[in-house]
């Protein structure tokens, strides 16, 4: 009797180190996919949503965060509009990702009027207990203004006058957000960040 429950203590172990693994390798969170069609699917009806990456597939899971876990859909990138994911604990901190054909999933990071920014890491993302997301290894940021986007690498890096007269030009026709960059002496990132202002003519 004694040896039986040793044995039942050790298959439990096993089958919960099967399930965290495979929670693990499948990067689930909750969260909502928008389809272009305009229906959603929600983790509210007992899904997971692994978080995206390059231009694979979004995959949907079923019972997730247990050893029965499986993929139940995979849907390509064409037919989601965006994706919003949060770490189940941490609900109140939620983060959006949409498609760019040429590069893959991005996360977005600020969306204006006429201008949205994006990073992007071909390696994929992770969104930590506590709600904060990165990207794994490289990341470039992308704008995307219209129907054009500009990549831009090395984000963590301090803006130099050339690089600040880069970025100028894609908001030339917004003096004052011309004036802002050309004043910045910020990272790239955050000068990047602040095209959500761009407002036309203004």
């Amino acid at each position: 009797m004694k040896h039986r429950r040793i044995i039942q203590h050790i298959l439990s172990a096993v089958i919960l180190t099967i399930a965290f693994q495979a929670t693990a390798q499948r990067n689930l969170m909750d969260g909502i996919v928008y389809l272009s069609t305009g229906s959603v699917i929600s983790t509210a009806d007992s899904l997971g949503i692994e978080i995206p990456v390059k231009q694979k597939p979004l995959r949907i899971v079923t019972n997730p965060y247990t050893a029965r876990q499986k993929v139940r859909d995979k849907i390509q990138p064409q037919q989601i509009d965006s994706i919003v994911l949060w770490n189940p604990t941490a609900p109140e901190r939620p983060h959006t990702f949409e498609y760019i054909p040429r590069y893959g999933w991005c996360w977005l990071l600020e969306h204006g009027n006429h201008i949205s920014v994006y990073a992007f890491s071909p390696k994929g993302y992770t969104i930590s207990g506590n709600g904060g997301i990165w990207a794994r290894k490289k990341l470039d940021i992308i704008v995307r203004k219209g129907d054009t986007t500009y990549l831009f690498s090395k984000p963590e890096k301090f803006a130099d006058n050339k690089f600040r007269q880069q970025v100028a030009e894609i908001v030339s026709d917004d003096a004052g957000l011309v004036r802002m960059i050309m004043q910045s002496s910020s990272r790239r990132d955050k000068i990047l960040r602040m095209l959500n202002l761009y407002s036309p003519n203004k």
